[in-house]
């Protein structure tokens, strides 16, 4: 399964501060799967700004307004080095962990100042392919 044919959270998302960027995913109820779907996040346009470093987070809550938002995973600080190679440089990819509620988003942090770069966010049933 490539790029192509995955659930698409949000792309060309513009990185301007600190906050929750992707949509938010409805599962219909609360529910952890026997073989879960992988999250990953991704640029799509390379960072050439003076931001510092960009943290990609998943969130789950009871409620699509997350007014109790739980972190169920945390990816690396991606350096600014790195966020300046060419797009498809991948934030985080990871297994969507068992404790999911019934809604889940992608937050962005962003450590100084970012503007020219994009990412996009999606759920993927495999992974074994190149993204790009």
């Amino acid at each position: 399964m490539g790029y192509k044919d995955a659930l698409l959270m949000d792309d060309g998302i513009a990185v301007t501060t600190t906050a929750v960027y992707s949509d938010v995913i409805d599962q219909l109820a609360a529910s952890d799967a026997y073989e879960s779907c992988w999250l990953v996040v991704r640029t799509d346009v390379a960072f050439a700004d003076s931001g510092t470093s960009l943290t990609a987070s998943l969130e789950t809550s009871d409620t699509e307004i997350f007014t109790s938002a739980t972190t169920l995973v945390v990816g690396p600080a991606v350096l600014k080095a790195t966020l300046m190679l060419d797009a498809g440089q991948v934030l985080l990819k990871v297994r969507i962990p068992i404790g999911a509620l019934r809604y889940l988003r992608v937050k962005l942090t962003n450590s100084g100042t970012l503007a020219t770069g994009t990412v996009a966010v999606a759920i993927m049933k495999d992974i074994d392919v190149p993204l790009a």
